[in-house]
């Protein structure tokens, strides 16, 4: 699930005894998704999943394995069909060294 936060300040002005406050108000707004698309390497893996869940395969989990460090480029679909470009950041990246080792995955199985 994909939580984006905002703040709407376009509201009118609130003012407060000696101070001046646009009276911001804060909100958040869940949107679920449906795809993924991840790039590793010169390489582009669409996984479909449902809810925001996404089923690995096996030569993804490989692939995650052995990415090489740094950020990854990642671009997301919601139910909406919005699309949204991210990264994965690099201690994620590295992390997936760990999660997706042979001798993790054995475990999940």
């Amino acid at each position: 699930m994909l939580v984006a936060r905002d703040q709407d300040c376009l509201s009118r002005p609130f003012h407060s005894g000696f101070s001046f406050d646009l009276g911001c108000s804060e909100f958040n707004r869940a949107r679920p998704l449906t795809s993924l698309f991840i790039k590793i390497n010169d390489q582009v893996f669409q996984v479909s999943g449902q809810n925001s869940t996404f089923p690995i395969s096996e030569e993804l989990a490989e692939a995650l394995q052995n990415a090489p460090e740094g950020n990854i480029s990642i671009r997301l679909i919601t139910e909406s069909g919005e699309t949204i470009d991210s990264e994965i950041g690099q201690g994620t990246v590295e992390a997936w060294k760990t999660v997706y080792a042979p001798q993790a995955r054995a475990m999940i199985e």
